[in-house]
């Protein structure tokens, strides 16, 4: 299944739209549990996990467990990091260092059918006023 996920996505079908992600790994916890696993690198050293990385961990988990797996609500991330003190001597090192996260996936059925009903609406909504995307607009 992990190439299918990898490739063509792991998936949830809700109110005839689907939702997916490409997981890049998984981990089994044995017992049936499974977590995902997810590469990111970067010439930063950064391994900070940011809401973006907590929510693609939150859906993965969702996901899985919404295809009848069950998970330890947790999700891994290695971090890939340009190692500066040898680079450029014909390579390019890298230093990794992993993290485990705990996931929590209650929020995201809500938060997907926020996202449905906010795509099906008429008409986009008005930027605020602070807003420099509609600031930017109104120049062009």
């Amino acid at each position: 299944m992990l190439n299918k996920w990898r490739f063509k996505g792991l998936a949830h079908i809700e109110d005839k739209v689907q939702i997916y992600g490409l997981i890049d790994d998984i981990i089994d916890f044995g017992k049936g549990k499974l977590a995902p696993f997810d590469y990111k690198s970067t010439g930063k050293d950064l391994t900070k996990i940011t809401d973006r990385f907590q929510l693609q961990m939150d859906l993965y988990t969702y996901l899985l467990e919404q295809n009848g797996y069950s998970t330890p609500r947790k999700g891994i991330m290695a971090f890939y990091l340009v190692d500066r003190n040898n680079v450029f001597e014909d390579k390019l090192p890298f230093r990794k260092e992993i993290k485990v996260i705990d996931t929590d996936p209650t929020y995201i059925k809500k938060l997907f059918k926020e996202v449905v009903s906010f795509l099906k609406q008429e008409q986009p909504l008005n930027h605020s006023e602070e807003c420099e995307y509609g600031a930017w607009l109104k120049t062009q």
